[in-house]
Formats: structure tokens, sequence, C-alpha cells
């Protein structure tokens, strides 16, 4: 997987879908499995990350997870305050 430099753009349209999955009427029944997945193709399809499998269904549960981590500790590096040293 590779991820990019997270616009404010990027940013938007990921929250925007994570948001429409949270409003979801499932939402509050849906497996963590699911939700890692649909975060993962949030950051896909709003360019921040590229580079995965078509269909992360066929992934094992163990990558759906690990790609999950390293989506969600970049978008909260890009989140964070500038170092000011």
């Amino acid at each position: 997987m590779r991820l990019y430099e997270v616009t404010q753009r990027m940013l938007e349209a990921y929250d925007a879908r994570i948001v429409k999955v949270r409003q979801s009427d499932d939402f509050d029944a849906m497996p963590v499995s699911r939700f890692n997945r649909l975060l993962i193709e949030a950051a896909r399809d709003s360019g921040i990350a590229a580079d995965l499998p078509d269909d992360l269904l066929d992934c094992k549960p163990s990558e759906v997870i690990a790609y999950t981590q390293r989506v969600v500790e970049h978008i909260n590096a890009a989140k964070a305050p500038a170092d000011p040293n």
C-alpha cells in the first residue's frame, strides 16, 4: 500500500465517507472487520491510499487490520500540529 500526502480535499472526502458509514442504519451492528474494510476503501477512494488489492474481501483479516492501522496513523499524523522546532 502506498500512502500519499494528505491534502484538505482528500481529508474532507475521506471524512465524508466515514460519516456516511457511521450514519448508516446498520452501523450499530456493523462488525469491526467490515468497518475496517470500509475505512480503507474510503482512504483509497479519496486518494490517500493506493496500490491496494482490488477486492479487500479477498485479503487475510490480518492484512486488513495492518492496512487500517497504517491509514489511521497516517491520517492522524497529517492532522497533528506542526512541530515548532
